[in-house]
Parts: structure tokens; C-alpha cells; sequence
């Protein structure tokens, strides 16, 4: 979960928000039942307390026809990484987060 986590931390810390009133609205699927505790705690801290966001969390099962889902299916066929838009992420970003 921790990882899943940094990512969508990365992912948020790659949008402007000097303009808004700095709430984050999240959607998110219920691919990891009984992980939403975990999820929400680790979303407050690097979502709330690194970039200063209010988060606000709704789970939900998303159809099989949602954005999230035709956009992970592009990514999937994009094996030259040729589409515009992704977040470069390096290992050392996300193992910054994993070592104690």
C-alpha cells in the first residue's frame, strides 16, 4: 500500500495548486478492500502534511468504462512510452519513503 501510496503522492506534487483552494478531491477504486485505512492514513501524510492539501477520500468501485479505466489500458498498449503526460518517478524517490 505504501508504495501505491508515494505514487499518487508524486503524481499530486506534479499539479500546480498555487491557484486553488488547495482541496484534493480523490477517487479511489476498491481494488485493495480492507486496505482503505492504511490508504487514507499514508494519502493525510503525504498528501496533508507534505504538500499541504486537504484531501478528501471517496471510495468506490469504478465501471469498467471510467477515464482511470480506458487510461490504464493505453498505458498498459504504450510500451514505448511515447504518450504525453506521464510523471517521471526514480527508484531513489520512492525508496526515500520505504527505508526507516
Amino acid at each position: 500500500m505504501r508504495v501505491y501510496c508515494i505514487i499518487i503522492y508524486y503524481l499530486f506534487k506534479s499539479i500546480d495548486f498555487r491557484h486553488s483552494n488547495r482541496e484534493a478531491g480523490i477517487e479511489i477504486c476498491k481494488d485493495f478492500q480492507g486496505h482503505e485505512k492504511d490508504i487514507t492514513s499514508n494519502l493525510k501524510y503525504f498528501l496533508g502534511d507534505l504538500l499541504k492539501l486537504k484531501p478528501i477520500f471517496r471510495y468506490t468501485k469504478l465501471p469498467k468504462e471510467s477515464n482511470a479505466d480506458k487510461y490504464a489500458y493505453l498505458m498498459r498498449k504504450d510500451t514505448k512510452n511515447q504518450m504525453k503526460g506521464y510523471v517521471k518517478i526514480s527508484l531513489e524517490e520512492v525508496e526515500k519513503f520505504l527505508k526507516k
